[in-house]
């Protein structure tokens, strides 16, 4: 009898269903199906049977393998290609190789299946790249089963590598002091009110607040549009920009090409009449022009979160906390001193 037909024999599964487990083809959305198939694979370690990349990890007990967690609901992760290079090539080194799974949250929380979905994916941890709307209790749950992870760039002080958001906020802020701008403001187009968003958006925001307050000014309220469409945010920006006591120093959290074009709008040149910083990865060039930016350190995050998963997996789940990491400044052409009187444009 070989061991398949023993399996089906001690599980009372058919052929079919225990090789798609094996395999890793079965779809275990359901509570029923994924204590089916857990009992399938158990047996089969049972009786010595090892698939696909567990036999070639036997000897170590090891999978050689990282699981990047996604959600199947789109904008709640961000994976920039500096980060993602980053990641492949510190696992490289490192002797692994990586492997990608999306997951809706009803199966990443599930008692059922997140005790095992590491060694469903044949994966010794896993780095989690969510960005907001977290699963509920998901931190509890991934310490209670025990399974080493190590977050990115979320809202988290333990096992998790993020940005120093706020400091890079007031670093921004501060290159345009340096300049002799006093007319500053904070500028998002990206989030919107109604929505739970990235921790980085409130954390800029407060470092531009930082800053202001050093240097003896007060803070302008934030410009945030998010709620606009593109047409109807370079409308009212051009409509800001206009004015005797419009800004001459603008600090946004990203989507400098769309200040850039309403500053054209309102007859404004950069840096000329109008000075930007952004933030960005470092490399953003907008209509001919580089803009001045505050970089995030993608690649350090990425060597950063494999070996502290590394570091993890060996010390079966014990939590680490991480300081977050610092931007760089990344001069540009949108930088310069104010005008020495604002330019009407109306």
């Amino acid at each position: 009898m070989s061991v398949i037909d023993e399996i089906a024999q001690r599980t009372g599964c058919s052929l079919t269903t225990i090789r798609r487990v094996l395999r890793g083809g079965n779809k275990e959305v359901w509570s029923g199906t994924a204590e089916r198939a857990e009992r399938i694979r158990q047996v089969a370690r049972d009786l010595g049977f090892l698939p696909n990349a567990s036999a070639a990890a036997v000897k170590n007990g090891r999978f050689n393998a990282v699981l990047l967690v996604l959600s199947t609901e789109r904008g709640r992760c961000y994976l920039p290609e500096a980060l993602l290079h980053s990641l492949c090539s510190a696992l490289e080194a490192a002797g692994q190789h990586l492997v990608i799974g999306r997951f809706s949250d009803e199966a990443l929380t599930s008692p059922a299946s997140l005790p095992t979905f590491l060694s469903r994916w044949s994966c010794d941890g896993a780095l989690v790249n969510y960005t907001d709307r977290f699963p509920s209790h998901i931190n509890d749950l991934l310490c209670q089963y025990r399974i080493p992870s190590i977050w990115m760039n979320a809202p988290f002080d333990v096992d998790c590598v993020k940005y120093d958001e706020r400091r890079g906020g007031r670093d921004a802020t501060r290159l345009l002091l340096e300049k002799g701008h006093r007319r500053i403001v904070y500028i998002d187009l990206r989030h919107e009110s109604d929505h739970e968003v990235h921790y980085s958006a409130a954390l800029r925001l407060a470092g531009y607040q930082d800053a202001m307050r050093e240097a003896g000014l007060q803070p302008h309220p934030a410009l945030e549009l998010g709620d606009l469409g593109g047409s109807a945010q370079i409308e009212r920006l051009a409509n800001t920009l206009r004015g005797e006591e419009r800004a001459t120093g603008i600090v946004t959290y990203d989507r400098a090409e769309r200040i850039l074009l309403a500053a054209a709008v309102a007859g404004l040149q950069v840096p000329r009449d109008l000075s930007i910083v952004t933030f960005g990865d470092g490399h953003s060039e907008y209509a001919g022009i580089s803009v001045t930016q505050m970089a995030l350190p993608y690649e350090k995050a990425g060597r950063t979160a494999v070996s502290l998963l590394m570091e993890k997996i060996d010390q079966s789940g014990k939590g680490m906390a991480v300081k977050p990491l610092a931007l760089c400044v990344v001069p540009g052409e949108t930088c310069s001193i104010p005008p020495r009187k604002t330019r009407s444009t109306k």
